[in-house]
């Protein structure tokens, strides 16, 4: 009974397509980290704010992997919400 989500990784690589079929053939949900990424990118966010010149993620970049963790794991009913305890 352990539910699991998958997730992209941030930059474009050829792993991304397998995951999201791979997501999309196990109904898994998916959080597609390389879409958002590529959004913030195109947004006018720099390269360094989210990224280390090694290409991993910096502090910011990894919250903004965390955040979006925990929005799939609110829609996928696998967390509550403060509201959802107030409104009870």
């Amino acid at each position: 009974r352990i539910r699991i989500i998958v997730q992209t990784f941030p930059l474009p690589t050829s792993l991304n397509d397998t995951i999201r079929k791979v997501s999309r053939e196990s109904g898994v949900p998916l959080v597609d980290n390389e879409k958002v990424f590529d959004q913030k990118l195109a947004g006018g966010a720099a390269r360094e704010a989210l990224f280390v010149p090694a290409g991993h993620c910096n502090a910011r970049g990894y919250g903004v992997m965390a955040a979006n963790v925990y929005d799939a794991m609110i829609k996928a009913g696998l967390l509550r919400t403060v509201d959802d305890y107030s409104n009870k």
